[in-house]
């Protein structure tokens, strides 16, 4: 009894201290917004626990829907919102619908509103409050009022002269509606829940260059003199913007660009990251008709005042229960070239100057009609053999000059102001011709804002488009007769020039004359006609498949096995190679790079073949999930190589500013950190998603941010834990973040599994050999200490451990030594490599350490022919191997009884 009086005691002082602490912080806190109110308008109380209050203090949202029922009425209108913002278009009469037969459904009375427009009117105070500004047709300006002069009363722009209203109407001929980002981060850093999900984090790095959080630019943030100097990393805010034009109407028929701009969190977990709702759409700026915007900058200046308000602000912080000092700053900036010219005035990709990371100069091919960028060997190492080849290559002789640089700091400020200063158009495109900038734009006014040192090329749209142009130039449908008078033009691959004489002319004009004389559709049928026979005519070339080697290609491509986790499927890829240039994700890339090297044996002269298998392999090493710091200096130097081999031995078409910016991509691997953490592809889905929320045509950018605040609001009640999830379906797009954390061994650990003795044998490579000796088959310690997956399987990548079926499980290991390495380079010896299908997955326990282990059927007869591993269909011998020693899945090609390992070609050295 008297301990446990002692014991109630001790609980009561501990609930009164705990008591006194918090009446001392919220004591401390009243004060703290009394003296910090005016400097910080993100503590005003309708900023604080704003949502709880509406929550738990609101008279309408907490109530059953019905007496008796167990559902709030809040619950019931976040399905249905659920389902509105996240399917594909679901338009409001649609909601009414299905409100309205609910609300007959449900036991009378009931509080369920009855329609859109009165479900919205309860959910509103809980959205983001967004603003409509009206602005100029021609974009110009918008009509706002700002520190500098205000145009909020004006009824015509003042640069343009256009008339700001429409003609016997009120309402203004274009609007921008804009989603502040600070009531935004007001939310996240007030709610406990979001607060240890987004920082609480591991560092998973484990030495490794895998994410821009373990690069040299992320790192000078937090440095002296960085722009969060002597700042608590998860107080800062660092930001990478994305924008890019796109067609919200489904037919191509009826044009329309606009620009969504969106925000994403760099120091978030990259799962959470890449998720709309912690990845926010601040506005979309409107196209004009068929046209994009003429100007992204008066859209852009809004954003930016809004980042200089939040440079340094106070926000109430619920991780730490107190009000903290919360640093603000946009410092990447992740678009494709046609953006960057817009949003940071560079030149177009089309321009001589089309580079905006270096001053390399193109040069206008006119049988071409178009720039080619032909300076790869300056890239290249001083002392490098390729830059001593004279003849080969488009610009004749020996290349002695230097990598090229880019301007400085001081040197692009001084152009930049310069062009914005000359007194006419002529003249700045002359100055644009020559340097690639084009005057000041809108981020020039952050004061931390570096051109050079937060962009980086995009790495999906540059590689698929290398891809493509591969593709399409090797199986001839980009092959033609520009593309041969360009090698002619620079005296190269004289075996494939056109002939021209006259009567080479006469069937083609003969053609035309009767083809004037039919009517539209025999025109049609004969041009294409035209056009089959010209390309046949073309003299054979050593980068082009003739038709029977495309058919062999196709049906290689159709036998190839993907494991399951690529989001890929064996098809005709090289008679429709357009099917290669759909860019699902970063696996692709390696299918991609198998389904392009299994094109070369015997199908094209070994110079070719090497040169494209030189670059697959480049491609391949330059998405990687992690590097080593070591590592990078052999990825710039492989992909340098690759490219000039890719000039010398292919025609200059495929020089384009695409095969340019390849050398730029591992350059910035230190900074940025790899490609695997600033793919855009989780943008591109949320352009997809933004196109099918496009349902009203009259005013389609304002109808897409009223929905885009309903889908914003149901992630955070999602991710703060407001709502039960159960069993709600969001969508793909936030399948990472309800996946997180789940631990999917549980589901199979159980079954039990008697280990044979030739297995045994076989792990005694790893175990103690003597201590080995007492494990025998002859009782129950061997398969009661066993855990078996099954034969279901599950896919190897490097060391996790997902979900794979084992039927497609091809891997291989390499054996140097007593040892096995995954993805090591190899020798020739047939004895220091192994390959094999998986066959059970199972963890076996000895003193006190578990071990994870592949029991493997190894295949038979293993070559090495033409830079590829290939064996029979035959298992010889059945082997357990760790986890760890084994590769990742493989893309096989079956022909003639055989497998041919195909991503294992590609990574492994000959």
């Amino acid at each position: 009894m008297k301990n446990q009086r002692e014991s109630q005691k001790a609980n009561s002082d501990v609930s009164k201290s705990q008591s006194t602490q918090r009446r001392h912080q919220k004591l401390f806190f009243n004060k703290f917004i009394d003296s910090k109110i005016k400097e910080s308008p993100y503590l005003q109380p309708q900023f604080i626990s704003s949502l709880d209050k509406e929550l738990y203090k609101g008279e309408n949202l907490n109530q059953p829907l019905y007496r008796e029922s167990k559902t709030t009425l809040l619950d019931s209108l976040f399905r249905h919102f659920v389902n509105f913002s996240s399917n594909n278009g679901m338009s409001k009469k649609a909601l009414d619908m299905c409100l309205r037969n609910e609300k007959k459904v449900l036991p009378q009375p009931n509080c369920l509103p009855g329609s859109y427009k009165d479900a919205y009117k309860l959910l509103k105070p809980l959205l983001i409050k967004t603003t409509t500004y009206d602005a100029c047709v021609n974009d110009c300006q918008l009509f706002r009022k700002t520190n500098a002069s205000d145009y909020s009363m004006d009824v015509e722009c003042g640069k343009c002269g256009e008339a700001r209203y429409s003609d016997h109407s009120p309402s203004a001929r274009k609007t921008y509606t804009y989603m502040p980002l600070g009531p935004r981060l007001v939310r996240i850093y007030g709610d406990d829940n979001i607060c240890k999900l987004m920082f609480s984090r591991p560092d998973l790095s484990n030495g490794k260059l895998s994410d821009i959080a373990d690069g040299n630019l992320y790192k000078s943030w937090f440095q002296r003199g960085g722009v969060f100097e002597d700042t608590e990393e998860r107080c800062t805010v660092p930001l990478a913007l994305f924008c890019d034009g796109l067609n919200p109407h489904k037919s191509m028929a009826t044009q329309k660009s606009m620009w969504p701009l969106m925000l994403t969190w760099l120091n978030l977990p990259i799962p959470v990251r890449y998720i709309l709702g912690p990845m926010m759409l601040v506005g979309i700026v409107p196209g004009t008709k068929t046209e994009e915007p003429k100007n992204l900058d008066p859209y852009l200046d809004v954003l930016v005042d809004e980042l200089l308000e939040l440079s340094t602000c106070t926000m109430y912080d619920a991780y730490k229960g107190a009000p903290t000092t919360v640093k603000v700053a946009l410092l990447q900036y992740l678009c494709d070239v046609p953006a960057f010219s817009k949003v940071l005035h560079v030149s177009s990709q089309a321009a001589l100057r089309g580079c905006p990371y270096c001053k390399e100069e193109g040069q206008y091919c006119k049988s071409l009609h178009k720039v080619v960028h032909l300076h790869n060997r300056p890239f290249l190492p001083i002392e490098h053999d390729l830059r001593n080849n004279e003849n080969e290559f488009a610009l004749k002789g020996k290349e002695t000059s230097s990598k090229p640089v880019s301007f400085t700091k001081e040197e692009e400020l001084e152009i930049r102001s310069r062009y914005d200063g000359l007194p006419n158009q002529n003249q700045k495109s002359i100055l644009q011709k020559q340097t690639g900038l084009k005057g000041t734009y809108s981020f020039m006014r952050l004061p931390y804002h570096n051109r050079k040192e937060q962009m980086q090329p995009d790495g999906m749209h540059t590689i698929a488009d290398v891809i493509g142009n591969v593709l399409g130039m090797v199986t001839g449908k980009d092959d033609n007769k520009k593309v041969r008078n360009g090698e002619e033009d620079f005296n190269r691959f004289k075996e494939t020039w056109i002939k021209r004489d006259d009567e080479d002319a006469e069937p083609c004009s003969e053609v035309t004359r009767k083809r004037k004389n039919d009517n539209q559709s025999n025109a049609n049928q004969k041009k294409q006609k035209l056009q089959t026979e010209i390309s046949e005519e073309l003299p054979k070339a050593p980068w082009k498949v003739d038709k029977p080697g495309l058919k062999v290609a196709d049906t290689r491509a159709k036998n190839l096995v993907y494991p399951t986790g690529y989001d890929y499927l064996a098809d005709s890829h090289f008679s429709k190679p357009w099917t290669l240039r759909t860019m699902h994700g970063k696996h692709q890339i390696l299918a991609i790079t198998g389904d392009s090297s299994d094109l070369t044996p015997r199908l094209l002269p070994k110079r070719q073949e090497n040169t494209l298998r030189k670059l697959f392999s480049a491609i391949d090493m330059m998405t990687h999930e992690s590097y080593d710091s070591d590592e990078l200096e052999d990825i710039i130097r492989f992909t340098s190589e690759a490219m000039s081999l890719l000039e010398r031995d292919f025609p200059i078409a495929l020089q384009t500013i695409t095969t340019h910016l390849m050398h730029h991509i591992p350059e910035g691997y230190a900074d940025f950190g790899p490609l695997y953490g600033r793919w855009l592809f989780p943008f591109e889905r949320i352009n997809s998603w933004i196109t099918r929320q496009a349902l009203n045509k009259n005013k389609i950018e304002a109808t897409i941010m009223e929905t885009y605040a309903i889908y914003d609001w149901c992630v955070f009640m999602i991710m703060s834990g407001k709502i039960k999830q159960d069993d709600i379906n969001i969508g793909k797009l936030e399948k990472l973040l309800l996946d997180e954390g789940i631990d999917e061994m549980k589901t199979s650990i159980g079954k039990k599994f008697f280990i044979p003795d030739t297995v045994l044998s076989h792990m005694s490579e790893i175990y103690d050999f003597c201590l080995l000796q007492r494990m025998t088959n002859e009782g129950k310690e061997v398969s009661c200490c066993t855990k078996l997956y099954g034969n279901t399987g599950r896919e190897m990548k490097y060391s996790s451990v997902t979900k794979q079926r084992s039927s497609d499980t091809f891997v291989y290991a390499v054996k140097i030594g007593d040892d096995f390495v995954a993805n090591q380079n190899c020798v020739n010896s047939l004895s220091d490599i192994l390959f094999g299908n998986i066959s059970k997955i199972f963890e076996h326990s000895w003193h006190g350490k578990s071990y994870t282990w592949l029991l493997v059927d190894i295949y038979d007869d293993v070559k090495f022919e033409n830079g590829f591993w290939s064996t029979s269909e035959q298992f010889i011998s059945q082997r357990p191997l760790l986890l760890q020693d084994v590769s990742a899945p493989q893309v096989v090609g079956k022909e003639s009884n055989r497998l041919y390992f195909v991503s294992a070609s590609v990574s492994l050295k000959e």
